[in-house]
């Protein structure tokens, strides 16, 4: 490397540097700028505490028909396939008989076949 300053580097500098300081580029500008980025700021501020405000209503507006929703869901989901009677065999096999259970059988089998086609 060159340890010596190209003249013509230090004089297109040296006019960068003036043609800086006599271009007008004041505190005006940049106070413009900040001022601009301030009043997107706060709209976008405004715009989320709308959407939050708008969120809270429609969940308290939905909050009833969805927790009837998730306890008839519960209910049919736990509903069993065969009449349970007493003995070993039911006991054992409770778990699997509701419709959960044969969801989440049908599930599992979905995914074995998906591997095996090499999916």
């Amino acid at each position: 490397m060159n340890d010596e300053l190209d003249p013509g580097l230090q004089i297109l500098f040296a006019n960068a540097e003036e043609d800086l300081a006599n271009d007008g580029f004041d505190d005006a500008f940049a106070g413009l700028v900040m001022a601009a980025i301030e009043r997107q700021r706060r709209a976008s501020r405004a715009r989320w505490i709308v959407l939050g405000l708008a969120g809270l209503a429609a969940a308290w507006f939905f909050a009833d028909p969805l927790a009837q929703l998730v306890y008839h869901m519960s209910e049919g989901l736990t509903a069993s396939l065969v009449p349970a009677n007493e003995g070993t065999l039911m006991q054992m096999l409770t778990p699997l008989n509701s419709v959960a259970g044969l969801i989440a059988l049908l599930l599992l089998a979905g995914q074995m076949l998906w591997r095996r086609m090499g999916g």
